[in-house]
């Protein structure tokens, strides 16, 4: 799990940089987005990590450590699903 802890951190990043790049798109306006949005997002920071991870050589490397392929986009999604529905959570309770 140590070796997915790097993974989950460039998720959140990612996932940072997309919630400005909408902020800023949005004139400061967004304050709660669609859950269809959400999983929108999620799977576009999963896309965007996979890719990356393809660039850093993860995927031979992780496979030689006894770590499947398939955890890696899921480890992506997973991340940022479970941020954006942290935030959808906290959107609700604030609003």
């Amino acid at each position: 799990m140590l070796l997915l802890r790097g993974i989950a951190l460039r998720a959140c990043i990612v996932w940072l940089l997309v919630h400005g790049m909408l902020f800023v798109l949005s004139g400061g306006e967004v304050r709660g987005l669609s859950l269809h949005a959400l999983l929108l997002l999620a799977l576009f920071g999963g896309i965007v990590g996979v890719v990356d991870s393809r660039r850093r050589q993860e995927f031979l490397f992780l496979m030689n450590m006894g770590i499947p392929a398939s955890a890696v986009p899921l480890i992506w999604v997973a991340s940022i699903a479970a941020l954006e529905g942290l935030l959808h959570v906290a959107m609700r309770l604030i609003l």
